[in-house]
């Protein structure tokens, strides 16, 4: 029987602080953007969760070099990003059901305060 190897957690890289605010404006008008598009009804919930997903998970990459963009939710609880598991979890329901509606206006809110307050 072959050993199974255990996934090795990934190592943080943190940027430079004048780094982090650029980021995070980068991320933050994003955000903004799709607030305004989710207004203006020109995009549905499920892209706006799906969006939003991008966003969160760029944003992680960008700030940690930790890849997430394609984790699957339970990969990201094993890199122990307990914010992201938080927020991935509550779009995943919105994001791939179609009965689904999730409230977009408070998850935007919540992805909004974790890049303003990331350190």
């Amino acid at each position: 029987k072959p050993k199974e190897e255990k996934p090795v957690p990934p190592v943080v890289i943190k940027p430079e602080p004048k780094n982090v605010l650029t980021i995070r404006e980068k991320y933050l008008n994003q955000i903004k953007e799709l607030t305004q598009n989710v207004d203006s009804k020109l995009i549905t919930n499920r892209k706006a969760y799906q969006r939003l997903s991008v966003i969160i998970r760029n944003f992680i990459y960008e700030t940690t070099s930790i890849k997430v963009q394609n984790y699957s939710l339970e990969e990201i609880k094993q890199a122990k990003i307990t914010i992201l598991t938080k927020l991935v979890a509550e779009y995943y329901a919105p994001e791939f059901s179609k009965d689904i509606e999730g409230n977009i206006s408070e998850s935007i809110k919540k992805t909004k305060e974790v890049i303003e307050k990331w350190q």
